[in-house]
C-alpha cells in the first residue's frame, strides 16, 4: 500500500485514502516525502502528508498500453513519453481523469464525508522467551520483529531473564529506536522468585508517570510478579499497562489460585491496581478522568474459561479459538477494565511469526509464543 502511493507521487490520495493506511505504512509515506511524524497522531500525519502533496509537481501519463504476456511472464507495461510536469494549478479536469474527487478533496474543495482518525496508541505484549537479541543466529527475526513492534506505542516483555535484563533490555531499546527513528523509554519490574523480569517499552509521545512490582494480589503470591506502568499519551489520557505471566499448564492449581486472585483483587484493591480508579462511578468520585486498566501477557490459559464470575469485570481480548504459539494453544491475551472498554474503539490482533520457536521440531526462532496486539482508538462519546 505504502509503495503505491510514493510511486504514484501520491496522485489520487486524499484525507479518505491515507486514512485507510495502516501506521506503519502510513510512516513509510511521510518518509518517502520527508514529512515530519515522530510524535504525531495518525490524523496529523495525514493532514501532513496532504500539505506537502499540495507543493509536488503532478506528472500527466497519457497512452499505457498493456502488452501480451511472454512464455507466463509478468505482463508489461509500456507507457508513452511523460508529458512536462504541470503543476496543480495549471491542471484540467480531464488531466485529473478519475481522480479528480480525490484531489478535488486534498485541497479543500469537497465537503469532508467522515471524520478523520481519532487518536489512537497500539499496545504490544510478547513472551520473548529469555529475549534472545544477543543470539546472532536470529539477527534477521529480531530485525523484523522490531520493525513490526516500530508502529506500536507499548510493547510488554515478560520471561526475560533477571541476571541478562539490563544488557538484553537495553539491546531491545535500541533496536526499537533503530527501527523507529523515535526515542523509546525502558522500565522494568524487580527479580521475580524465579529470577525473571517483565519490561515496559514506551515510545516517545508516551509519558511514564511511575511503576511498580506486585508481587501479591489478594493475599496470594504471584511466582512471576507483574511490572505495573502508570502512563499517559500525548492527549493526556492515563492508562495503567500490567504485563503478565502466569504458571504453566503442569502448574495448573498454582495458575488457576494465582490468576483468580489477581482479577479479583484488582477490580477490589486500588493497592493492585497503581491506587487508579476503576470503574467510570469510581472516577466521578475521585474527580478525575477515566482511566484505562490494560492487562496484557502470557495467562497460560484463556481466563473466562476458568474465572468466568472474576472475568466479569473486564473485557477479554484475543479470543479463545485464537491460536498464539506454535504449539497452536490460546494463551496470550489481553483484558481491559470493562468500564473503559465500552468508552473506547478497540481491536486485538496476533502478530504471527513466520517461524516461531518449537521445540518439537527443532525451529529455532525468536519465541514459541506469537506477539500480540491491542489498537486502542479514542470514539465519539454516547449522549446521556
Amino acid at each position: 500500500m505504502a509503495e503505491k502511493a510514493i510511486d504514484s507521487s501520491l496522485k489520487g490520495y486524499g484525507t479518505i485514502r491515507l486514512s485507510k493506511l495502516g501506521l506503519e505504512d502510513l510512516t513509510t509515506v511521510a518518509r518517502a516525502f520527508e514529512v515530519d511524524h515522530v510524535d504525531k497522531t495518525h490524523a496529523e500525519i495525514v493532514a501532513k502528508i496532504l500539505e506537502k502533496k499540495k507543493h509536488l509537481p503532478v506528472v500527466v501519463v497519457k497512452d499505457v498500453q498493456r502488452l501480451e504476456l511472454d512464455d507466463g511472464d509478468m505482463p508489461r507495461v509500456e507507457e508513452a513519453p511523460e508529458e512536462e510536469a504541470a503543476s496543480p494549478e495549471d491542471r484540467t479536469d480531464t488531466e485529473a481523469g478519475p481522480d479528480a474527487e480525490e484531489e478535488e478533496e486534498e485541497h479543500g474543495e469537497e465537503k469532508y464525508v467522515i471524520v478523520p482518525p481519532r487518536p489512537a496508541i497500539r499496545v504490544i505484549a510478547f513472551n520473548s522467551c529469555k529475549l534472545r537479541v544477543d543470539d546472532g543466529s536470529l539477527n534477521e527475526h529480531w530485525i523484523s520483529l522490531f520493525g513490526e513492534m516500530a508502529s506500536s506505542d507499548v510493547v510488554l516483555a515478560s520471561e526475560v531473564p533477571g541476571g541478562k535484563a539490563e544488557e538484553r533490555l537495553e539491546m531491545m531499546r535500541k533496536m526499537l529506536n533503530t527501527s523507529t527513528g523515535a526515542e523509546w523509554e525502558a522500565v522494568r519490574s524487580e527479580p521475580s522468585s524465579n529470577g525473571e523480569v517483565h519490561a515496559c517499552f514506551m515510545k516517545e509521545g508516551m509519558t511514564l508517570l511511575k511503576s511498580k512490582t506486585l508481587y501479591e494480589a489478594g493475599g496470594v503470591r504471584l511466582d512471576y510478579a507483574p511490572l505495573q506502568v502508570l502512563a499517559e499519551d500525548s492527549t493526556g489520557q492515563e492508562y495503567v499497562f500490567t504485563s503478565v505471566h502466569f504458571p504453566p499448564e503442569k502448574r495448573s492449581n498454582d495458575r488457576d489460585a494465582q490468576l483468580g486472585s489477581f482479577l479479583k483483587a484488582y477490580a477490589s484493591e486500588a493497592g493492585c491496581r497503581m491506587d487508579q480508579p476503576f470503574t467510570e462511578r469510581g472516577a466521578r468520585d475521585a474527580k478525575k478522568d477515566e482511566v484505562l486498566h490494560v492487562i496484557g501477557g502470557d495467562f497460560n490459559v484463556f481466563p473466562p474459561d476458568k474465572h468466568r464470575e472474576e472475568c466479569r469485570n473486564f473485557a477479554t481480548f484475543i479470543g479463545s479459538r485464537v491460536s498464539t504459539t506454535s504449539g497452536g494453544r490460546s494463551l496470550d491475551h489481553f483484558m481491559v477494565n470493562a468500564d473503559g472498554a465500552a468508552a473506547f474503539a478497540m481491536s486485538g490482533d496476533v502478530v504471527e511469526l513466520v517461524s516461531p520457536k518449537n521445540s518439537r521440531t527443532g525451529d529455532k526462532g525468536v519465541s514459541d509464543h506469537h506477539p500480540i496486539s491491542l489498537l486502542i482508538r479514542q470514539a465519539p462519546s454516547v449522549k446521556r
